[in-house]
């Protein structure tokens, strides 16, 4: 994997979408399902509502550029996609697959966070 560079908001969102994605795991939840995100007015409800639908898009698109996403655009906006296997490896290899490690950076990064929760 090449070394991933994401803007601080990006990195915040992809994170709260981890925390969700390991949430889901934890209920029970197949991977299959905890992976799949819908589009930014999915993601806008069940991750991050103070978000604009905007801000979303535009991390959306930088995680797809960077392979942490996978999805379809339509109507000029991602409509729908889920976390790559990449993204699973990194968030795994950087929070240890432990969602205090997630809660622990979400603590520490709570400035960009007004914006997204």
């Amino acid at each position: 994997m090449t070394e991933i560079k994401l803007t601080k908001e990006t990195d915040v969102m992809l994170v709260l979408m981890y925390k969700e994605y390991l949430n889901k795991r934890n209920s029970g939840s197949s991977i299959r399902s905890s992976r799949h995100f819908g589009g930014c007015t999915d993601i806008q409800s069940r991750v991050c509502p103070n978000a604009s639908i905007e801000k979303i898009d535009f991390a959306c698109q930088e995680l797809i550029r960077n392979s942490l996403v996978d999805g379809l655009n339509g109507d000029g906006v991602f409509q729908t996609g889920f976390l790559t296997d990449d993204a699973i490896i990194y968030m795994e290899s950087r929070f240890s697959n432990n969602l205090d490690n997630v809660l622990q950076f979400l603590s520490k990064a709570a400035g960009l966070l007004v914006s997204f929760i």
